[in-house]
C-alpha cells in the first residue's frame, strides 16, 4: 500500500508540475526613472496587477504574478468548495495574505487554521499545507513563495478526515 501511494504521489507531482508552467519573468524589470538618471541607471522593479490575474483553472486557483530570483508572488481564488491539493515545498517559504473571503488551511494534515481578510501565515519549508474554501463565498488571497523554487511543489495526497499522511524522504541528489 506504501509502495503505491508513493507512486501515486509521483504522478500527482510530475502531473501538477507539468500544469503549474513556468512563471514569466521579465528581464530586466524595468521601473520608473529618478531625476537625474540616464536609461542605463533604470531601477529594478516587478510590477503586476490583481485584477484580471490568468487562473490556472480559468476561473479559481492559483496565478502567478511576480516571478524572481528571491520571490515568487502570487494570487490564489477558491470558489466555495475548491481546495489546493495538499502539498509542501522542500526549498521555500509559502505565506499568505487574506484579501477576500474566509477558508481553512490545514497544517500538517493535523491542525486546522481559520483564515479570514487581513491574516497573514507561513508555511515553513516542508510543512504540508491544504488550503480549502469551506464557506459559501468566494475565497482570495495573495501568495508568496520565498526563496524562489520552481518545481519545489511535491502532492501528498490527503484531505481532511483521512489518516495524516507520511511525508516522503527528499529525492536523492547527484
Amino acid at each position: 500500500m506504501r509502495v503505491r501511494n508513493q507512486q501515486l504521489n509521483q504522478q500527482l507531482n510530475e502531473l501538477l508540475n507539468e500544469q503549474l508552467g513556468e512563471c514569466v519573468r521579465v528581464d530586466p524589470p524595468v521601473g520608473p526613472l529618478r531625476p537625474g538618471r540616464s536609461s542605463r541607471e533604470e531601477v529594478a522593479v516587478d510590477h503586476a496587477s490583481l485584477e484580471g490575474p490568468d487562473y490556472r483553472e480559468g476561473d479559481w486557483g492559483p496565478a502567478y504574478l511576480i516571478c524572481g530570483d528571491s520571490a515568487d508572488m502570487g494570487v490564489v481564488r477558491l470558489r466555495p468548495g475548491d481546495a489546493m491539493p495538499n502539498h509542501i515545498h522542500r526549498r521555500c517559504d509559502e505565506s499568505f495574505v487574506v484579501l477576500e473571503g474566509t477558508a481553512s488551511l490545514w497544517v500538517g494534515a493535523q491542525t486546522r487554521v481559520h483564515l479570514d481578510v487581513d491574516q497573514v501565515v507561513r508555511c515553513a519549508p516542508g510543512e504540508m499545507h491544504y488550503l480549502v474554501n469551506d464557506s459559501d463565498a468566494p475565497f482570495r488571497c495573495v501568495f508568496i513563495k520565498s526563496p524562489s523554487s520552481p518545481g519545489d511543489t511535491e502532492i501528498i495526497a490527503w484531505e481532511p478526515g483521512e489518516p495524516v499522511p507520511s511525508v516522503p524522504p527528499p529525492p536523492a541528489t547527484d
